[in-house]
């Protein structure tokens, strides 16, 4: 039996200092043909994003680019970004959840047990990802590569 070849994948994305291009951590399952299971296994793609529309951390979609239509070495494109970075929904019921338990039931226990005076975060109130960008969160630029020790700083070369 051939095996299928994926033509889009969910994955998180890394700092990436080449513009256009987002780096992504995909994460599938290689089949071990001795053990007859299945293993993770990681793997980093280049991504074109022209737009700068991920950040470093969010979940995003990724499509591959048919064999016409691809230039250079980029073999996939960003659909979509599913997640912002800290912003996780379930997607059967679309509310907000933190860690593996959905936001007002967390705050409806603190509630409960009267932690409720100003302990817990208040996210209703807080402010969407990205407005102190330029003041005190620099993930939109272009991040530093240091190549060798030697104390020099060299522009990354593609």
């Amino acid at each position: 039996m051939a095996a299928k070849r994926l033509t889009m994948l969910i994955g998180q994305c890394l700092p990436s200092n080449i513009e256009g291009v987002a780096k992504v951590n995909v994460r599938t399952l290689k089949l071990d043909e001795i053990l007859n299971a299945f293993f993770p296994e990681n793997t980093t793609l280049e991504v074109r994003d022209p737009e700068r529309r991920s950040k470093a951390g969010d979940t995003v979609l990724v499509q591959c680019i048919p064999e016409t239509q691809r230039v250079g070495k980029l073999r996939h494109e960003l659909l979509k970004v599913v997640y912002q970075l800290g912003d996780v929904r379930d997607p059967v019921t679309g509310l907000s959840t933190i860690g593996t338990q959905y936001r007002h039931h967390v705050d409806l226990e603190a509630k409960l047990a009267g932690k409720d005076g100003g302990v817990t975060f208040d996210y209703e109130s807080a402010p969407p990802r990205g407005w102190q960008q330029g003041k005190k969160d620099w993930s939109h630029r272009e991040p530093e590569v240091k190549w060798h020790d030697d104390g020099k700083w060299e522009p990354y070369q593609w």
